[in-house]
């Protein structure tokens, strides 16, 4: 499954939101292989997604929102959808495009009214070997409709709609901060992992009497037991804790293809970490692997990746994606000069910061 493209109105913070991963101009000797449909290559698409802005501006509400969209169309459940409305006297809808396992486009379009499902349409569009993705868009064609399946009650035809798209979803991951990923360890990875964010480790080794549990043994003699996800008299670092996490990351990613979500899982290591790992998971994905991933950290915007990797949230009256390639025509631009230069308009406006010394003198009077 390949996401090309999202609209949401009236979810969490989302007013008319719309984000694409397609691209337009093919880059030559581009250092992330594959982003293009297998013996279709103008239908091209963003293998690497780097999301990056200042707080509060939707990145991880951004991956909420398409987590229940699709645990939606997985579960035919509404309240995936009906938690995520902000204003419920008003309708909330979603359009989401995606390459299914038979290589076409499809399109799902959602309209929600007073928490019930009031339109839901899935379009398909074939993609012949010429079509970019933007060529597909102009030929979508109905392709089953809730309200023209005749038989059964409503949520029996909400469940026949969806039906129709059931290979949809194999091999996705969503990571969000403080959530276990998985209670299945690699210990191998693990080892190379937390001996790397945490040098006084000697050695993780697994547990012989309890099972899903293993011991992580510092040099100093002191053991820290986790078991079932869960760290048991917890003596770790917040940098250590997310290095399990991020273990558990890189054994998905290696053993399944298919899309994930990383939500600034690595917030606590040093830079030149977070690089490495990022460009750990991107050495191990293959053609049929996504990746979004979250961060704050603008080092990475040093990294050899192609300009249309990047994606930058604002938030003024609305939340907002900015493209650094509809911006800078060629791929050998410095991102990081742009975002210094605020360029994208995603910096973190801090005036009312400098009123702080003032206020916090008037507090003490």
């Amino acid at each position: 499954m390949i996401l090309m493209n999202l609209k949401v109105n009236n979810f969490y913070e989302f007013k008319n939101f719309d984000i694409n991963f397609s691209y337009l101009k093919k880059i030559k000797d581009s250092t992330i292989p594959y982003e293009y449909l297998e013996e279709k290559p103008n239908f091209r698409f963003k293998k690497v997604n780097i999301i990056m802005g200042a707080n509060a501006t939707g990145k991880t509400i951004f991956g909420q929102t398409l987590y229940n969209i699709f645990r939606f169309l997985i579960d035919k459940d509404t309240k995936h959808l009906t938690k995520m409305i902000d204003n419920l006297q008003a309708e909330a809808d979603f359009e989401i495009d995606l390459v299914l396992s038979d290589l076409n486009l499809y399109r799902v379009k959602c309209i929600i009214e007073n928490e019930e499902i009031k339109t839901l349409t899935i379009e398909k569009s074939t993609i012949t070997k010429k079509n970019s993705y933007e060529d597909c868009c102009k030929k979508f064609k109905i392709y089953t409709d809730i309200d023209k399946i005749k038989k059964g009650d409503r949520k029996l035809k909400l469940f026949l709609t969806l039906e129709s798209i059931e290979d949809l979803f194999t091999g996705i991951l969503f990571a969000f901060p403080g959530e276990i990923v998985d209670k299945n360890y690699n210990i191998k990875i693990l080892n190379l992992i937390l001996k790397t964010f945490d040098p006084s480790i000697k050695e993780v080794v697994e547990s012989l009497e309890v099972e899903d549990t293993y011991h992580i043994i510092f040099k100093t003699g002191k053991t820290v037991i986790v078991q079932d996800g869960e760290i048991l008299k917890n003596s770790l670092s917040k940098g250590t804790e997310e290095g399990i996490e991020i273990a558990n990351i890189i054994d998905n990613i290696r053993k399944n293809r298919g899309l994930y979500f990383i939500d600034e899982k690595i917030s606590y290591v040093h830079s030149e970490l977070e690089i490495e790992i990022l460009n750990q998971m991107i050495n191990l994905m293959d053609s049929k692997s996504r990746l979004f991933f979250t961060t704050h950290n603008t080092d990475i915007l040093e990294m050899n990746l192609p300009i249309h990797s990047f994606t930058f949230f604002k938030k003024e009256e609305k939340i907002e994606a900015v493209y650094p390639e509809s911006i800078y025509k060629r791929n050998d631009r410095s991102i990081m000069n742009a975002v210094k230069n605020d360029v994208f308009n995603t910096i973190p406006k801090t005036d009312l910061l400098y009123e702080l010394e003032e206020v916090c003198y008037e507090s003490e009077q």
